[in-house]
């Protein structure tokens, strides 16, 4: 998401600041209490009001963002990945401020019970639902971790995550509730009104920072990598990492020969670029496991999936 932010955490692993981007101010205790309540006097009419909304008791608040938003996403159905972007039949795109909570819940508290207190709240509040889901019906975890919220916390297990939005009086009421791995639940909870002003876009537009490529095995007649080619020769500045797409098989003993071709398709595209002069210190190689689910739905039998991601050098 683009826009303007301010952001307050508490005890977060330096390794995440990193990964979710922003400005951050790492406070604690009372002083983190005391800086809340000044920012809200301060915003004053420009903020969200979310003081209907009780905060949750059984976790610790270790996030609260007030911002102005460019791009938005408000979600009325499941995440998927269509033709190697991931994607939301229901997904709205729109300019705003946005109120953010997100809480670390406290052991023996389980994903549902975090989502189900905010549920209650928005029931009693007679917000009206525009989408739920949970488990798998929500599509995979990485892709709202990654794809709608930006948040690295939020990648958990599928089958232990749940998501509410819905609307009252011209505002956005969501949770999204999930486990990770390491056994830690978070739950975020977001109130977001839209400008009078704000446009509708379907789908959240590119950055430009990545390209995927659907190439024959013999790359003949590829318009994709011609694309590729005239990017990286036009911005001699810009570096390339190759990353071929391979999918997960269904056996173990099939997984060192399933990376060795995509390993032997990702060198003849190296080969390609660096025959039109493309220096190889701008480009490098890797792979990448995808389930089934992941890959794009009709692709055909034979075709390399490529994603290139670009860098300065």
């Amino acid at each position: 998401m683009a826009g303007s932010r301010m952001s307050y955490l508490d005890n977060k692993p330096d390794s995440e600041w990193a990964s979710e981007g922003g400005k951050t101010m790492k406070l604690t205790g009372r002083y983190m209490w005391l800086m809340t309540i000044s920012l809200f006097m301060g915003l004053g009419a420009a903020s969200v009001s979310a003081n209907q909304i009780l905060e949750y008791p059984n976790g610790r608040l270790e996030l609260l963002e007030l911002t102005k938003e460019d791009y938005h996403p408000v979600m009325t159905d499941r995440m998927k990945k269509v033709n190697g972007a991931v994607v939301s039949d229901g997904a709205q795109w729109l300019t705003g401020e946005l109120e953010r909570k997100l809480y670390l819940v406290s052991p023996g508290h389980s994903s549902e019970s975090a989502y189900q207190f905010f549920l209650d709240q928005f029931q009693r509040q007679n917000i009206s639902e525009r989408f739920h889901c949970k488990s798998f019906s929500c599509g995979p975890s990485n892709y709202w971790a990654n794809e709608v919220f930006n948040i690295a916390r939020l990648y958990g297990q599928d089958r232990q995550q749940h998501y509410f939005i819905g609307e009252k009086d011209g505002r956005y009421y969501s949770v999204y509730t999930v486990k990770r791995g390491n056994g830690r639940i978070y739950a975020l909870m977001d109130v977001f009104k839209p400008s009078a002003t704000s446009q509708l876009i379907a789908t959240k537009p590119r950055s430009g920072n990545s390209m995927d490529l659907y190439l024959k095995p013999d790359l003949a007649d590829s318009s994709d990598l011609d694309k590729l080619k005239q990017k990286l020769l036009k911005n001699k500045g810009l570096s390339a990492v190759l990353q071929v797409q391979i999918k997960l098989p269904k056996t173990i003993q099939s997984v060192e020969s399933q990376q060795a071709y995509g390993l032997k398709q990702g060198r003849a595209v190296l080969k390609s670029l660096l025959e039109v002069g493309i220096n190889e210190d701008r480009l490098r190689l890797s792979t990448s496991f995808a389930g089934e689910d992941e890959f794009p739905e009709g692709l055909p039998s034979g075709v390399v999936w490529v994603r290139a991601f670009f860098l300065a050098p």
